[in-house]
């Protein structure tokens, strides 16, 4: 009996669509413009996931530490450092005075300033502990940078506070766009839907009127609309994902074209993210199927 309801449902739904095919066309293509929309704000989403995680460069914190300082007390500061917040720090850097005066001396710009000064007869460059840390939270890093200092062999911490509020700043902001362009184009979507199943309702409404005088149920009116809405919007779906994977391939081959963007690609959405989208999808078209459904019966059809 359930499955008979589903296949009449269906029916009805599917030669809604047959009967009226350029009006229905019209709302498919509407759509799969905001479905394009949403798909291709989850795409930028995801390049900027990627882009956190791989090109941003996060502030550093560098430690300059005592003359005499041994190797088992670098080990005490990155055991510290990284027991303090694990996520926060990306890894270390150690460059003892030697090392330093090195680099200095193979530098070619700066190898006769390290000959005036002599720094091979007297060593004057300081120990040095680089921090590289993966996070803009100024308050994390002011508390790392406190802890570092309580240590005595640690000369001095800098870390560059105005870097790193800015970049805070930035990523917080791309973060905030994406997720609130997001929301309205899905509230967009629910109103399109919603509109949608009202119109269909009152272009059919003797139809409800006779189907309500005989004891239909609510859910009985409503079945048909919900397929006839699914099937509108996993066609739009499909339209709008083959759009939006055009859009990234032609924009993923010019960024290759540009000589100062180096390895920049749109991430298009994995398997686990198109299902995700699908189900929202299917419980947005329910979700609008019944407002509608309620409102138009409520005001118009009311037992």
């Amino acid at each position: 009996m359930l499955f008979n309801n589903q296949l009449r449902a269906l029916t009805i739904a599917t030669k809604k669509l047959i009967s009226h095919p350029l009006e229905h066309l019209i709302n498919i293509i509407i759509l799969s413009l905001l479905i394009g929309i949403i798909v291709f704000v989850v795409v930028i989403n995801n390049t900027n996931l990627k882009w956190q995680k791989n090109d941003v460069t996060y502030p550093q914190i560098m430690v300059s530490l005592a003359d005499n300082i041994s190797n088992k007390d670098v080990t005490r500061v990155q055991v510290a450092v990284s027991g303090f917040s694990p996520n926060a720090v990306k890894g270390f850097q150690y460059i003892s005075k030697e090392d330093a005066l090195k680099e200095l001396q193979a530098d070619s710009q700066l190898k006769d300033i390290s000959a005036e000064i002599n720094l091979e007869s007297n060593n004057t460059l300081p120990n040095i502990l680089l921090i590289n840390t993966n996070t803009t939270n100024t308050k994390t890093l002011n508390q790392l940078k406190n802890k570092i200092s309580s240590f005595d062999f640690v000369k001095a911490v800098e870390l560059d506070e105005n870097y790193s509020n800015r970049l805070d700043n930035l990523l917080n902001f791309i973060n905030d766009a994406t997720y609130y362009v997001l929301i309205f184009f899905s509230i967009c979507l629910v109103l399109v839907l919603y509109n949608f199943i009202r119109l269909q309702m009152f272009q059919n409404k003797e139809e409800i009127s006779v189907s309500r005088l005989i004891g239909a149920s609510d859910l009985f009116i409503m079945r048909p609309l919900v397929y006839y809405t699914i099937i509108q919007v996993l066609l739009g779906s499909i339209i709008g994902c083959v759009a939006v994977d055009w859009l990234i391939i032609s924009l993923n081959n010019l960024a290759n074209g540009i000589s100062v963007v180096n390895n920049f690609h749109f991430i298009m959405l994995n398997t686990w993210q198109v299902m995700q989208l699908g189900v929202s999808l299917v419980v947005f078209s329910i979700f609008a199927v019944f407002f509608a459904v309620m409102a138009v019966l409520r005001r118009y059809h009311p037992r």
